[in-house]
């Protein structure tokens, strides 16, 4: 119960510290970047393209050689211009690549993105629920069980 109630509150304490944000800038393929289930905003602050396209793909399911079509997108946000951002909320936690693309599909050779992750990590909000419900039962059936024994 103490590890459920530990976790609860650090959950909550990471939404209301500053926001964490990162840049990166090189290549078209920008990662891997370890992504919670949570609110995420990415700011397309330069490219070589004056129309972008920017693909959250999974780690598991790209390799860096490979077409960004065949590599099922959890997210995708086409037409972006410089300054453009786009929110979205990812269902899992992971590692996830930022592939930005001309609109024809092909990978572009400098980019410059913000991102930035904010609000409760679903999982692990849901992980300290469970502990801490877990957590009473077990407390409760001891506390039973010895108020039983002393009844005797």
């Amino acid at each position: 119960m103490v590890i459920g109630v530990s976790l609860f509150l650090a959950t909550h304490l990471r939404v209301k510290t500053p926001k964490e944000s990162g840049g990166v800038s090189g290549p078209t393929v920008l990662g891997p970047l370890l992504f919670e289930p949570r609110q995420t905003v990415i700011v397309l602050k330069s490219a070589s393209s004056d129309v972008v396209s920017i693909h959250v793909v999974p780690a598991k399911s790209w390799e860096a050689t490979q077409n960004v079509s065949l590599a099922n997108p959890v997210f995708s946000a086409d037409g972006m211009r410089r300054l453009y951002s786009v929110s979205f909320q990812l269902q899992a936690r992971g590692v996830y690549y930022l592939v930005a693309t001309s609109l024809d599909g092909r990978l572009l050779d400098e980019v410059e993105l913000a991102y930035e992750q904010t609000g409760l990590a679903q999982d692990l909000y849901i992980l300290s629920i469970a502990a801490i419900v877990i957590g009473a039962a077990i407390t409760a059936y001891n506390g039973l069980r010895l108020f039983a024994k002393r009844k005797r």
